[in-house]
């Protein structure tokens, strides 16, 4: 005789090794793939103004001009994917547009 308990705990062993399964396929699957990073760092520094004297017009004042600090890693391309859905994409003509101004 077939038992219903059995059969459910059966189907529900099969289900979750058919889960485990393909989340174990999924991540060795991304663990293959390289990941590559691109770091684009462009800071710009304050400058500072110290005057001599704060209530005299024509005091010296000391300048400190902490500049810029400009850093790139990496390679700046596009996806091949991203791409090809750019060049699929059409592309409207400046006649096409519409403007409209509201009411």
């Amino acid at each position: 005789a077939f038992d219903l308990a059995e059969g459910k705990a059966a189907a529900k062993d099969m289900l979750s090794e058919n889960i485990t399964s393909a989340l174990v396929d999924a991540w060795k699957s991304k663990t293959k793939e390289k990941t590559a990073w691109t770091v684009d760092c462009d800071i710009h520094a304050p400058i500072l103004v110290i005057p001599e004297s704060c209530s005299s017009p024509d005091a010296n004042v000391l300048v400190f001009d902490f500049g810029r600090f400009k850093f790139d890693y990496g390679k700046n391309h596009v996806a091949p994917r991203v791409e090809q859905w750019f060049d699929e994409q059409p592309h409207p003509k400046s006649e096409d547009r519409v403007i409209d101004p509201g009411s």
